[in-house]
């Protein structure tokens, strides 16, 4: 069965081209291309792509950090759609994708840590194409339906933002109720990692520049302190002294890292959810003497996706988004997010004919919770 862009059907040979982006490599400019609609093949599905969330990720593509050797490449891998043609129990249902490959056979898999599988397939978005499209062709093993209720737009950035966020906070950290934390960099990541830390009982100190982005955080729980300042003093005296328990840090930056660290306790956590180019250089006795505890935080497992996208259908989390915009704003939104000014998550929906103009710059926070973009660029 298949159905295109007017729901009427049609053979999928038959389809118009569809619009997609395309990355052809990095430090090359993003494009709009028109392109066959996929044919799924056995064991696939095909998605009328509903709204795609824009991730970091997506720069660190453009700026060769992360280089899959797949080029062209349509990113996107926060994908909410419908599916319109595959096994026919799931024709019409809308669901999100678990953009993670796991083979499901290897220790690691077999152990639950299917995040690290060393034997991962291509992952939409990140080396095969993605969701940045009308159409996108995923395994079926990979949709999860999407509750009733929950908007495609609220529910794309669960794909990647809020379940990363979880395994941060749950997978690697071992959150315990009564911490105080540190979240370095209110973005994508770090909003819904504000919101689902006072979820499971934690003292949160958000760490951002503009004042704007401190009051989304204060309006989420979190208690704020400016970047711009001297963080690693005003989280000595938030915490009397003794230093935070965790910091999670999505700057990676140069002086953001130093400042993370220098902020923990005794047998305190830094947990590494961001990243960049820039190189942590740390002496290893000023961990040896206070026992600090390094940690990488990648991805997340399905099970975590599957409790992220429970707790936003019944209300508790709400990822808060900045816009919704048009393949052909991509550049724009794009460039927002590098330079700190997208407030929320910025999502694409590929029906939309919305375009910012020349001059746009992203509105900081009105009215519902708003967060700041690009983690790994600005705070």
């Amino acid at each position: 069965m298949q159905l295109d862009l007017s729901s009427a059907t049609r053979p999928a040979a038959q389809q118009p081209p569809m619009r997609a982006v395309r990355f052809d490599g990095p430090g090359l400019v993003p494009r709009v291309d028109r392109l066959p609609v996929p044919r799924p093949g056995e064991g696939e599905a095909l998605l009328r792509v509903l709204a795609a969330g824009v991730c970091h990720t997506e720069l660190q593509l453009l700026d060769g950090t992360l280089n899959p050797g797949v080029w062209p490449l349509t990113p996107g891998h926060e994908i909410v759609g419908e599916v319109v043609e595959g096994p026919a129990e799931l024709v019409g249902q809308r669901a999100l994708v678990y953009y993670s490959r796991p083979c499901g056979e290897c220790e690691w898999c077999l152990l639950g840590h299917e995040q690290v599988c060393p034997n991962a397939g291509p992952q939409p978005g990140l080396s095969t194409d993605g969701g940045f499209a009308e159409f996108v062709r995923v395994p079926i093993d990979s949709l999860m339906r999407l509750p009733e209720g929950l908007d495609p737009v609220q529910a794309a950035p669960l794909g990647c933002a809020a379940a990363t966020a979880y395994h941060a906070l749950h997978g690697v950290a071992r959150l315990q109720a009564g911490e105080t934390i540190a979240v370095y960099g209110v973005g994508g990541v770090g909003l819904p990692l504000i919101e689902l830390a006072m979820l499971g009982g934690a003292r949160v100190l958000a760490i951002a520049r503009s004042p704007e982005k401190r009051a989304l955080a204060r309006a989420l729980g979190a208690e704020v302190i400016d970047a711009g300042g001297d963080p690693v003093l005003e989280g000595c005296r938030a915490t009397r002294g003794q230093g935070v328990h965790a910091v999670f840090e999505l700057v990676a930056s140069d002086e953001s890292m130093p400042a993370a660290l220098a902020m923990l306790r005794r047998r305190g956590r830094l947990i590494l959810v961001g990243y960049g180019s820039a190189r942590l250089r740390v002496n290893p006795l000023e961990l040896v003497l206070r026992e600090t505890q390094l940690l990488g935080s990648l991805g997340n497992t399905r099970a975590e996706l599957a409790e992220v996208v429970r707790l936003a259908a019944g209300g508790a989390l709400k990822v808060p988004i900045a816009g919704q915009y048009a393949l052909e704003d991509v550049s724009a939104v794009l460039d927002a997010l590098r330079a700190g000014r997208l407030a929320g998550r910025g999502v694409i929906v590929p029906r939309s004919a919305f375009r910012v103009p020349r001059s746009w710059s992203p509105p900081l926070p009105l009215g519902e919770g708003r967060g700041e973009g690009g983690e790994a660029a600005r705070t």
